[in-house]
């Protein structure tokens, strides 16, 4: 099991984090919405509160889980310098324990006549860094020529 670092737990629950989901339909479209209320329960598990219980999102979620397909979540923090790509499974539907709660509390308090219809739990099967430092090493490593190329062109003004 892939565990989430300190540094990605404190990311997902600062709220200036963008947090993006992206589902699959039953025919493997991407599907990829906003979601703010995406946090880290604990370092191996993430949680979000569906709003909308007739959404693309809520029925891809449920297919992925019935299926056991991945989703996948993007976090983007400007200010962290931090870009990550989090892999993970549907792991539980949560509408009566204190999770639900919580959430729905946090979710009131921004938008009062939100009606959510539960909390999804997922956990995280893969993270990777995105950043572009890591991934231009990672490329050169894996091409060890992509970068000479470049470097023969001369310099970029």
């Amino acid at each position: 099991m892939v565990k989430l670092t300190k540094e990605l737990i404190e990311t997902l629950r600062d709220s200036e984090t963008v947090k993006t989901l992206t589902t699959t339909d039953e025919a493997g479209n991407p599907h990829t919405v906003f979601k703010d209320t995406m946090t880290a329960l604990d370092e191996e598990s993430l949680a979000y509160i569906e709003l909308i219980e007739t959404s693309h999102t809520y029925k891809n979620m449920l297919r992925n889980y019935w299926n056991k397909k991945s989703v996948s979540i993007t976090l983007y923090n400007e200010k962290r310098g931090i870009f990550y790509q989090i892999k993970g499974k549907p792991y539980k539907w949560v509408i009566d324990e204190p999770l639900w709660d919580q959430f729905l509390d946090k979710v009131w308090s921004m938008l009062p006549d939100a009606d959510p219809s539960g909390v999804w739990i997922i956990k995280p099967k893969e993270i990777i860094d995105q950043s572009y430092e890591i991934r231009r090493m990672q490329e050169a490593d894996r091409s060890p020529n992509s970068l000479f190329w470049y470097r023969y062109l001369g310099p970029r003004s």
